[in-house]
């Protein structure tokens, strides 16, 4: 069946006398345990375009095209106590977005969204991708990863995402420690997993790295940690491993320069 007739924005507000515009920005309140998300023009001086309308699937959902840049944030996320709090900002050139059916039809700029609610996001077009995290299970380590690509899926209910031609920067501040993954393909499995395809890491913050270890896949993912250190387990209270980041790789060689040194 045919679906329904686009109706096309800007971020404008009319005079009164023009009626309700079809773009709505709602302040709210957040609440706990709720998501929150947030978009808006990713430069001020240059406002986007909204093409949003109903799908015909069932059950229906909210569909909305932003062209000319646009930025979100999506933040407040409760990932559940093992998984800990998170907050990401995602900009790009052109972004299709899905969610749940509003019921009038219209897209609004502010959502605040029970976590179990679909929020779904395609990227296209210098893709910037932050995200700041508190780790219960690393003993409430703080993480801040930066990703840049050219184009991304995103879903913010399952905390999951596949982004290509991209290169994840993470830094660890109470380790002072960072480090980058250049891949074809990154997939996120869970807030704190990370698979990259045909991907190469190191801890040179040079544009070409002087040394790195090439691979065909490499995972970043935690572990227990290997010193024995223990933390409270915050969902049963029970004394359990403290887990560490571990970045392993398959089918991998050591470079320096472009002179291949060790395989394994």
């Amino acid at each position: 069946s045919a679906r329904t007739t686009l109706r096309q924005t800007q971020l404008t507000v009319p005079a009164p006398s023009e009626g309700e515009p079809t773009w709505r920005s709602v302040p709210l309140e957040q609440q706990g345990g709720l998501r929150r998300v947030r978009v808006s023009p990713r430069s001020i001086a240059m406002p986007f375009n909204i093409q949003s309308f109903k799908s015909n699937t069932i059950p229906p959902e909210q569909v909305t095209l932003i062209t000319g840049g646009v930025n979100i944030v999506v933040d407040g996320m409760t990932l559940g106590g093992a998984d800990g709090l998170g907050a990401v900002d995602l900009s790009a050139d052109r972004v299709i977005l899905w969610t749940d059916d509003s019921g009038a039809g219209e897209f609004s700029s502010e959502m605040l969204q029970q976590p179990e609610q679909p929020f779904q996001l395609y990227l296209e077009g210098n893709i910037v991708i932050r995200r700041q995290s508190q780790l219960p299970m690393l003993g409430n380590l703080e993480v801040n990863n930066v990703i840049r690509a050219t184009r991304a899926f995103y879903d913010a209910r399952e905390n999951r995402a596949l982004i290509l031609d991209a290169e994840l920067q993470s830094y660890v501040p109470s380790m002072d420690a960072s480090f980058r993954i250049r891949a074809e393909r990154i997939r996120q499995d869970s807030l704190q997993s990370y698979q990259a395809h045909n991907a190469w890491f190191t801890t040179s913050q040079m544009g070409y790295p002087g040394y790195r270890v090439q691979a065909r896949d490499i995972f970043v993912e935690p572990r227990p940690s290997v010193t024995g250190a223990t933390q409270i387990d915050p969902r049963t209270g029970q004394v359990v491993p403290r887990d560490s980041y571990w970045i392993t790789a398959e089918g991998a060689q050591l470079l320096v320069g472009d002179v291949p040194l060790i395989y394994a």
